[in-house]
C-alpha cells in the first residue's frame, strides 16, 4: 500500500514511510483511500459526462474501433508479406 500512496500522490515510497512513520495502520488507509480516490476523481467525472451523452459515447467507441481496425490491418499486412503470403488486391 506504500506503493500505492506513493503513485497516488507522486511521491517516493520514502517520502510515504518517513510521513507515516509514527502513524497508525488506521491513519495510514485512510490516507491511502483518499488519494486513490483523488486520483481516480477526473475518471469518474469524465465516465458521468460520457455515460450521460449516449451520440458521443458511441461516437467516441466508433472511432476507437476504425482506430484498432486499421491498426490490425496494418498489422497482419506486415505478418502476411514477411511470412511470405501473398495478399489479393480488394
Amino acid at each position: 500500500m506504500i506503493g500505492i500512496l506513493a503513485v497516488a500522490t507522486d511521491r517516493s515510497e520514502q517520502e510515504v514511510e518517513a510521513e507515516f512513520a509514527e502513524a497508525g495502520y488506521g491513519d495510514f488507509k485512510k490516507a491511502v483511500a483518499d488519494a486513490v480516490v483523488a486520483m481516480l476523481d477526473p475518471v469518474r467525472l469524465r465516465y458521468d459526462e460520457l455515460i450521460k451523452d449516449r451520440g458521443e459515447l458511441d461516437r467516441i467507441l466508433k472511432s476507437g474501433a476504425e482506430q484498432a481496425q486499421a491498426t490490425a490491418f496494418r498489422t497482419l499486412s506486415k505478418v502476411n508479406r514477411k511470412v511470405g503470403f501473398v495478399e489479393r488486391p480488394r
